[in-house]
């Protein structure tokens, strides 16, 4: 078995404990092992009785998340979403790429307009989304980007913002990985006052990603445009969330605190791995403002090589080679986990130098 035939699983990689995991990005301090017995202590109910309506776990979402629940909308993980965006919003998408590849494959090519970012790094500012709105009604952001880890900062999404409102556009930002920007969470645009201000702006968020759970699919998705999340609601089956992600969106905000930790405790360690990439001589690590880290690869090696190579090492990465064009170079991303599990990586690139 080779890591092709494990990565098109998209999960399951409990069944490989023998890997460590490079490849999914999700927060490794969280959720802590209190958070894990309280779901474990009620799972018998969890499992044999209905979750609650839509409305009930958007009441639950709101309270964690300071949101009013009006204007949030709890989902099956943000996929769920991505998949409706073309029966919510009219008109065509625009969206920079290399990027998140879930956008390009639900929303379509006629439907969509890509606008490839030049710079070598794959960093860009606002001056590329201006560009962008020129072809298309709605923008999506992914903020920070996936894979560069790009960050746009939110006073320059306020006067993007304003400029899209004039001219009746819209803009979708993808929140997914904020929490990891910085250690104040003071680029977070999921607030109830920025909310409510803009009703051009459509907010999602995958709870799974940044909470550490992915395995029960769950995100949000907010606006103050209530015709837009109308529309969202209808094409939502009526329990499209299950009892146990319903039960962590209800404990959680007793765990508000430790989760903030736990954040910082991330950007603490990619600051460490991003400094000992530097130090390996076939790899350009890009600085990162999310929980994984673009690197470019050295003419020596190929991203195939390098993959094939640390997977029979035991860990699993995410190979770009089909992500990114192969004229600027071969790239893979690292997602970034504790301490021990990253030293043991980095030893391992180093045989290979």
């Amino acid at each position: 078995m080779n890591s092709k035939e494990i990565t098109k699983n998209f999960g399951g990689l409990w069944r490989n404990p023998e890997l460590k995991d490079y490849f999914f990005l999700v927060n490794p301090y969280f959720p802590e092992k209190n958070i894990i017995k309280e779901l474990k202590s009620n799972l018998k109910n969890l499992v044999t009785q209905y979750p609650s309506n839509l409305k009930k776990q958007n009441i639950l979402a709101s309270k964690f998340l300071k949101v009013n629940h009006k204007k949030l909308i709890v989902c099956n993980g943000v996929s769920e979403i991505i998949k409706i965006l073309p029966k919510v919003f009219e008109g065509k998408f625009g969206i920079l790429t290399p990027t998140f590849n879930e956008y390009l494959d639900a929303i379509g090519k006629d439907k969509i307009h890509l606008s490839e970012v030049k710079n070598q790094n794959f960093s860009y500012s606002l001056d590329e989304l201006y560009e962008l709105a020129n072809y298309c009604k709605n923008i999506i952001l992914i903020n920070p980007d996936n894979p560069s880890g790009n960050l746009i900062l939110k006073r320059d999404l306020f006067v993007f913002l304003d400029y899209l409102k004039k001219n009746k556009k819209n803009l979708i930002i993808d929140e997914s990985f904020i929490d990891f920007s910085n250690k104040d969470g003071a680029n977070k645009m999921l607030t109830e006052r920025i909310i409510s201000k803009y009703k051009n702006l459509l907010i999602i968020k995958s709870i799974g990603k940044s909470y550490g759970v992915p395995g029960i699919r769950l995100g949000v998705v907010s606006s103050c445009n209530t015709e837009v999340l109308s529309k969202i609601t209808k094409n939502l089956c009526i329990w499209n969330i299950n009892s146990l992600a319903e039960t962590f969106l209800e404990i959680m905000p007793k765990y508000t605190d430790l989760f903030e930790k736990s954040c910082k405790k991330l950007i603490k360690e990619r600051e460490i791995f991003y400094k000992e990439l530097t130090k390996i001589n076939f790899l350009t690590p890009y600085p990162s403002f999310s929980n994984y880290i673009l690197c470019k690869i050295s003419k020596k090696f190929s991203s195939n090589f390098i993959t094939e190579k640390l997977f029979k090492e035991g860990y699993i990465i995410k190979n770009l080679s089909k992500k990114i064009d192969i004229n600027k170079g071969e790239f893979i991303r690292l997602s970034i986990r504790n301490r021990a599990d990253n030293i043991g990586l980095i030893n391992v690139l180093r045989k290979l130098c």
